[in-house]
């Protein structure tokens, strides 16, 4: 069961049908949509060249197995855990036109922080490319989410990780953490990220990954 709590600038979700608990900062919480009337198909990246196949393979892996309810209680729970990160990720969102980070309780530079941000990021693109929808519905194919993904993406290519960004702690962070959750977002969003966000994306890693 998933429940909403708090009072001012502080909001805590807890999912109590799960272990443990997501608390997130934020100025405000958005409320789910209600239910579409029809479930709307899973979003996949177009066919066509090799490369084209390899983004796709990509995107299937981080959207997961939802073209119908999985039947396996393990790919259930993770399933049902990357759609709850997802709208507790997309609801707590900073949302300020001059903001430079994208959550209350990932403000600093620390690394593992920023491997966070990008996981939250590619959690919203692949529910919003196809939420399983078990207790997550309105996320799939919802027009809102997939801006706020983009916007999220392109605020953190801007402020977040760039070449600009100082190395700390920990060299797995920027040069795996962080590009696994970037790119596999870019994957699952494919012909909706522009150009600029893609050139943001490769300078940064080119500068994390000079001599890898």
């Amino acid at each position: 069961m998933h429940e909403l709590s708090g009072e001012g600038p502080a909001v805590s979700m807890t999912n109590r049908g799960m272990k443990g608990a997501v608390t997130f900062d934020a100025a405000a919480f958005v409320p789910a949509p209600p239910p579409a009337a029809s479930r709307p198909p899973r979003y996949l990246p177009p066919e066509g060249d090799a490369f084209a196949t390899i983004v796709r393979r990509a995107a299937e892996s981080s959207i997961g197995p939802t073209e119908t309810p999985p039947t396996d209680s393990v790919i259930a729970q993770r399933l049902r855990a990357r759609d709850f990160v997802a709208r507790a990720a997309w609801g707590t969102l900073i949302r300020t036109p001059d903001r430079t980070h994208l959550w209350g309780d990932t403000r600093s530079s620390n690394s593992a922080l920023l491997t966070r941000e990008a996981g939250r990021i590619e959690a919203m693109a692949a529910a919003w490319a196809g939420a399983s929808e078990i207790d997550s519905p309105g996320l799939r194919g919802n027009p809102q989410l997939l801006a706020d993904t983009l916007a999220a993406l392109e605020t953190f290519l801007d402020h977040r990780w760039t070449p600009a960004t100082k190395w700390g702690v920990n060299w797995w962070d920027y040069e795996i953490g962080v590009p696994r959750g970037v790119f596999g977002a870019m994957c699952v969003l494919g012909p909706h990220v522009t150009p600029e966000l893609k050139a943001k994306a490769m300078a940064a890693m080119e500068h994390f990954t000079a001599d890898p």
